[in-house]
């Protein structure tokens, strides 16, 4: 075209410009921006271009009246096409518009509020994103509308923004491309919307992202394994309440994430199943939730490399005191008893996981705990083993825990602890024993002569048995109560754990399957977790709960 001609061109094309500031190229996309490069002695900057009805691109708005361009209602017209269309010569006032635009950017989008860099649209019912947004847009609120596709390129010229919130929409997939521009991108949040797959670098170009939240997406069933491909930056992964099954998650999904400090991937009843390697890599995990994924087992290696760890959460699952060839390929059990007797929760399972302060284990179907299931778990404060069907703890179940403050035990089916294994927690505070068949006989000699010794703010331990002590809180008793209770009693008990048909390795079974009946009293006061993120209150540890959905407008 002729020096001074209007900046068009088709998405996707390199144009080249010279003007009396120097030379340069320029790239376009419909409905995107125009980013250009200069030589020696030129400018550079971003101009807002709109698609024009020939399917070229022309600037967006008016040139500003202070440019003192006169003469021209708007923009020059598109150049007629043909090889003047390919290289064009812009004249310097077309530089001085585009960088006078970049800087005005278009007004607050109607049905939105603007305030500083933040564009609030949420609520409003909208079925499409605004057509423009201002240029310096930082926090875009989208959140809480029927939006069920987004234009190619859309965020391409918004090149401040850092948070993107799309919750709560009908979205299913998102453009190709649409991050492109998009370079400082930390927040995305696509929660609650109709996601059924992550494809292949799906986020790759949104490289700055820190927190991306997927939860949520009921349907959500596949995740590819390159889908995460560039996010070297991201510390926080959220796919929880979704519909991953056990062939959704490939070895290696999570490879890519090298900086990541949260992963949950709690409330998918279809999960089941996690090959050996699913975390492997992630070498600065802190949190990872896996509550409510129906988990009859955990392979071993699982959580191996997993160093930084410090709050896991298996609560709610399936996790089962197996025999071995009780699961099938169905994940259905056997009832028929067969030894030898083998573990869900294997011995060394935590063994890398020296930084693990917190245990969630409650809501399960354990029904013992061997030697050295806790080996390892150096730096633990607190063990929650409520609502199993524990029947057996083997006498050094806790040992090498000398910094757990908190241990629940309660709701299960105790009936004694032989052996003492209480007595490896040095620093215990809170301990929660009600809700079990505990029975008050000489089986009681041990734990009641470990409360004596100790100061430890401990929940009743009602009585079950015999008849006559029924109702008698266990650390009541007295010591004439076992007069009639041989010295050796510890010992036969320890004897008859270790002899218990396992060469050792055994676990005693103290009292009879199944949960015992109780309700849980109120949990002692612990400081509140910034991984806490469900709005439980400080004292409520029972993990992560179903979160209420968002309003719909």
């Amino acid at each position: 075209g002729e020096d001074g001609a209007g900046g068009c061109g088709q998405g996707g094309m390199e144009q080249t410009w010279a003007g009396a500031g120097g030379r340069g190229q320029a790239w376009g996309d419909p409905g995107g921006c125009w980013e250009w490069g200069s030589s020696p002695g030129g400018e550079a900057g971003r101009v807002s271009l709109a698609p024009s009805a020939s399917g070229l691109t022309r600037p967006r708005g008016r040139p500003p009246a202070a440019l003192g361009v006169s003469g021209r209602a708007g923009w020059p017209p598109a150049p007629r096409e043909g090889r003047g269309h390919e290289a064009m010569l812009l004249g310097p006032w077309l530089l001085a518009a585009a960088a006078a635009v970049a800087a005005a950017g278009a007004g607050c989008p109607v049905l939105c509020s603007c305030r500083g860099q933040a564009v609030d649209c949420s609520g409003q019912r909208l079925f499409s994103v605004p057509p423009e947004l201002p240029l310096d847009t930082g926090n875009l609120s989208l959140a809480h509308n029927r939006i069920a596709s987004i234009p190619p390129g859309y965020l391409g010229c918004y090149g401040q923004l850092r948070a993107l919130d799309l919750r709560n929409n009908s979205l299913a997939a998102l453009p190709a491309g649409l991050f492109r521009g998009a370079r400082r991108l930390a927040h995305l949040d696509l929660s609650y919307n109709n996601f059924s797959l992550v494809p292949a670098d799906m986020f790759r170009e949104a490289s700055a992202l820190l927190r991306l939240d997927l939860s949520h997406n009921p349907g959500l069933r596949r995740v590819h394994p390159q889908a995460f491909r560039g996010l070297a930056q991201l510390r926080e992964l959220d796919l929880s309440y979704g519909g991953l099954a056990a062939l959704s998650l490939d070895p290696g999904t999570f490879r890519h994430l090298p900086a990541l400090e949260e992963l949950d991937l709690g409330d998918n009843p279809h999960l089941r199943v996690l090959a050996p390697d699913t975390f492997h890599g992630l070498h600065r995990l802190q949190a990872l939730h896996l509550y409510r994924c129906r988990l009859a087992s955990l392979p071993s290696g699982i959580f191996r490399g997993l160093r930084s760890l410090q709050y896991l959460y298996l609560q709610e699952n399936g996790l089962l005191y197996l025999q071995v060839g009780e699961v099938g390929q169905n994940c259905t059990v056997d009832p028929t008893p067969r030894p030898p007797l083998s573990h869900s929760l294997q011995d060394d399972l935590f063994a890398d996981l020296a930084n693990l302060s917190h245990l969630f284990l409650h809501g399960n179907r354990l029904r013992a705990l061997s030697e050295g299931v806790f080996r390892g778990l150096s730096s633990l404060d607190r063990l929650l083993l409520h609502a199993n069907r524990l029947a057996a703890i083997h006498r050094r179940a806790f040992g090498g825990l000398a910094r757990l403050t908190i241990l629940y035990l309660f709701n299960n089916s105790l009936v004694a602890l032989p052996g003492d294994p209480l007595a490896a927690l040095p620093s215990l505070q809170f301990l929660r024993l009600n809700a079990n068949p505990w029975a008050c006989d000489c089986r009681a000699r041990p734990l009641w002569a470990w409360f004596r010794r100790t100061r430890v703010s401990s929940s009743p331990v009602p009585c079950a048995s015999p008849p006559h002590r029924r109702g008698t809180d266990l650390r009541h008793l007295r010591p004439r109560d076992f007069d009639a209770c041989p010295e050796d009693d510890d010992d036969e008990g320890e004897e008859m754990e270790d002899g218990n048909g396992g060469g050792g390795n055994g676990v005693a079974v103290m009292g009879t399957p199944g949960r015992a009946l109780g309700r849980p009293g109120t949990l002692p006061a612990a400081p509140p977790s910034a991984f806490y993120r469900d709005g439980l209150p400080p004292h409520d540890l029972r993990g992560s709960q179903p979160r209420p959905p968002p309003p719909v407008p």
